[in-house]
């Protein structure tokens, strides 16, 4: 536990950004997905069948929660978001969208604090201040081999 706390620590002091932002062997819809879940907004298009829909949803939270600590302030907020999508895969983007916006401002205000937790800090924006808030997370990159947390 100490190693990785001194890992993540020296990791944070130098601006990391994380492997997945330039590891070549990472899938792209793995990139795309995890994009959407530290900066953009994880939808589900009505261009896709009901069952990929479903499958969507279901990449999103595995990705999300295996890339969170248990006690990470966005987890609740986020696995509430990807929830109200998994439960929503029937219904249409329009319907899906006003019934889980809400849900999804909240996991959003809670990614733009950074750490999480509603701080008093402004809310950003962009690239950088997303990095910022994936490096808060302790995660496993998508593309690393199992077991890797960092």
């Amino acid at each position: 536990m100490e190693r990785n706390v001194a890992i993540k620590k020296v990791l944070d002091d130098n601006n990391f950004t994380g492997l997945s932002i330039n590891n070549a062997s990472t899938p792209d819809e793995k990139k795309v997905m995890w994009s959407d879940l530290v900066q953009g907004k994880p939808e589900l298009e009505d261009s896709l069948s009901t069952n990929a829909k479903q499958m969507k949803a279901e990449m999103y939270t595995t990705m999300f929660k295996d890339s969170t600590d248990l006690d990470h302030p966005c987890r609740i907020p986020g696995s509430v978001y990807l929830k109200c999508l998994q439960d929503s895969v029937k219904t249409t983007e329009k319907n899906r969208s006003a019934k889980c916006l809400p849900l999804f401002g909240t996991f959003d205000a809670c990614r733009r604090a950074g750490s999480g937790g509603g701080g008093t800090r402004a809310p950003t924006t962009g690239p950088a201040q997303a990095q910022r808030w994936a490096r808060s997370w302790c995660m496993s990159v998508p593309g690393q081999a199992e077991g890797s947390r960092y």
